[in-house]
């Protein structure tokens, strides 16, 4: 069996196992990977999403860092956990420069990178076990006789993985390539003249048509594909305001529904999402409706730049960066027509991570659904069980509906009137009411001493350092429990502010610390922790552990350190 035959078997066998499960209407904030915090980088300015195959891992572009973070993704709760940044400049990657849009090949073996600022296509392989990346190549404008990717913003994969199609944002062009099976490596064609202002690229399932959305001419440009070589034809140009179409306005995002039966248009400037039937045998679109912001209801449509429908084809998910939300519809199956069912907003309850929204993708399973947030350099995770009557992760209540005003709101969070209305009797969480919802983050030196709890058993049993060395694991048990010694005691003694002479005992305490006596406080917490680290390194430079454990520690330490120093100064999400 060649390598292209079965790397397509797998992906079905990747497909089955991931089958999509029927979300409820709400939507349940998990958590929020922020650039620079608990260990990630790679995230500033993130503005372009995409998922493997089988929905194990989620790659983010981060245009400001010119960087792709790589995450690993739990099936269970859709939780993310940073797994690398591979930016450009390093380890001999090219082509990053601005990066601003992602795709994951079907097979799973190469994730595709258009590079705005370096007018490129990047291309990596995949390691299918772990999600990490390989830099492989690049295609760039005007060398070896590559054009059309002037300014490129856009990349696509066909669903057989012959070709991979890109905009050129500036060149007004459609740039098709032929893509090797086994490496991944491109090979120019051609390009396709159409459309004036590309932003987004969509390619139906059954591989027959490509869409592109011109935000230039506010349009929708229809190419037919030719199975055999890629190449495209033009068949039909759809205009905002004629022949009865409308919300194209500075058309921004489309996609294609999983049967292949409507297309979905984010018409930026419109604050709408344009709803066509597609004609399976041409490709060709006929308008079916529009839901606009502020009419019949619907909210979370003002300045929508992104939208995404989920496998099982029953919602469709929006991202609007001037109100920085999320929102939902239902999708009719049989008319393609969209209900909204509610919007998810930056700052309200727990929600964060969604200021200048820019991209929504939907996991293969359909539990889990993912947002970037452009001006909060960061990405944000949803669940999608909210409103099947179970309580399930990142859930405060569920009540089976997506209604706000019944004391469980649509995002599954506690309604509140004020913050003690909010009281779950949790020790290691701070009650918050904000926009009438409860949130309830881990802050504080209580907080903090939880944290350094739940991290003693993630630490021992680190899989790059398995077996731990037991001067490792003895050093990882004594300096934790002295760094929750150093907060307990100053949450029932207080902290030092005032020694004897020459560092002797302590002779006065507080316990309502300044900020600068915080501090002091956790850079002591801080020097328990580092003492692991030098252990660590010790230990890796007589080959006593490998360079990997070395890392997993370095960078388990450096996450540990992060979230306690917003516990204990109450700073990032813990900022009251």
């Amino acid at each position: 069996m060649n390598r292209r035959l079965l790397a397509w078997s797998l992906s079905l066998l990747f497909l089955a196992a991931a089958r999509p499960s029927h979300a409820a209407d709400g939507l349940a904030y998990v958590a929020t990977q922020h650039d620079g915090a608990s260990g990630v980088n790679g995230l500033r300015s993130a503005e372009a999403l995409a998922l493997s195959p089988d929905g194990g891992q989620l790659y983010a572009a981060g245009s400001g860092d010119s960087a792709l973070a790589v995450f690993a993704r739990d099936a269970a709760t859709g939780a993310l956990t940073f797994v690398e940044e591979d930016k450009q400049g390093t380890a001999g990657i090219e082509g990053l420069g601005g990066v601003s849009a992602l795709a994951v090949s079907p097979d799973g073996l190469n994730v595709y990178a258009a590079g705005t600022q370096d007018d490129s296509v990047a291309v990596f392989a995949r390691d299918a076990a772990t999600g990490a990346l390989s830099f492989v190549e690049r295609e760039r404008d005007s060398v070896d006789g590559v054009g059309g990717l002037a300014g490129v913003n856009a990349v696509a994969v066909s669903p057989d993985g012959l070709n991979v199609y890109a905009s050129g944002g500036t060149a007004n062009a459609l740039v098709v390539f032929l893509r090797d099976a086994t490496t991944g490596t491109l090979t120019f064609i051609g390009t396709q003249a159409g459309p004036k202002g590309p932003q987004a690229i969509a390619i139906s399932a059954d591989g027959s048509n490509v869409y592109v959305a011109d935000g230039s001419d506010s349009a929708v440009v229809v190419f037919s594909r030719d199975a055999g070589s890629g190449m495209l034809t033009l068949v039909q140009t759809v205009k905002d305001n004629t022949d009865g179409v409308d919300g194209l306005l500075g058309a921004a995002s489309l996609a294609v529904s999983p049967d292949d039966a409507h297309v979905y248009v984010a018409g930026k400037l419109d604050d709408a999402v344009a709803v066509f039937g597609r004609d399976p045998s041409t490709g060709m679109l006929s308008f079916i409706e529009l839901e606009r912001q502020a009419v019949d209801g619907v909210d979370g449509l003002d300045g929508v730049q992104a939208l995404a429908v989920s496998a099982d084809g029953t919602h469709v998910y929006t991202a609007a960066s001037n109100r920085s939300a999320v929102g939902v519809f239902d999708r009719d199956p049989d008319s393609g027509s969209l209900t909204f069912v509610q919007a998810q907003y930056d700052g309200v309850g727990t929600v964060d991570g969604l200021a200048g929204v820019a991209a929504v993708t939907v996991s293969p399973d359909g539990v889990s659904v993912y947002v970037a947030g452009k001006s909060a350099n960061a990405v944000t995770a949803f669940s999608t069980l909210c409103g099947d009557g179970n309580v399930d992760p990142g859930e405060q209540c569920d009540d089976g509906n997506a209604a706000n005003g019944d004391g469980c709101s649509a995002g599954c969070r506690r309604e509140c009137a004020a913050a003690p209305d909010c009281n779950d009797g949790d020790l290691c969480t701070e009650e918050r009411c904000i926009a009438g919802e409860c949130a309830l983050p881990r802050c504080g030196l209580d907080g903090g001493m939880c944290e350094l709890d739940d991290a003693a058993p993630a630490l021992e049993d680190l899989a790059a350092c398995s077996p731990m060395r037991p001067t490792l694991q003895r050093a990882l048990k004594l300096r934790l429990r002295q760094a929750r010694t150093e907060l307990r005691v100053a949450k029932h003694q207080g902290i030092c502010v005032k020694h004897d002479k020459h560092h002797g005992p302590c002779i006065q305490w507080t316990k309502n610390p300044s900020a600068k006596d915080l501090k002091k406080l956790l850079k002591q917490v801080n020097a328990s922790l580092a003492t692991v680290e030098a252990r660590a390194t010790k230990l890796a430079k007589h080959d006593h552990i490998s360079a990997d454990c070395l890392a997993s520690v370095d960078r388990s330490v450096g996450t540990l350190t992060s979230d306690l120093k917003h516990m204990v100064l109450h700073t990032g999400v813990c900022a009251p």
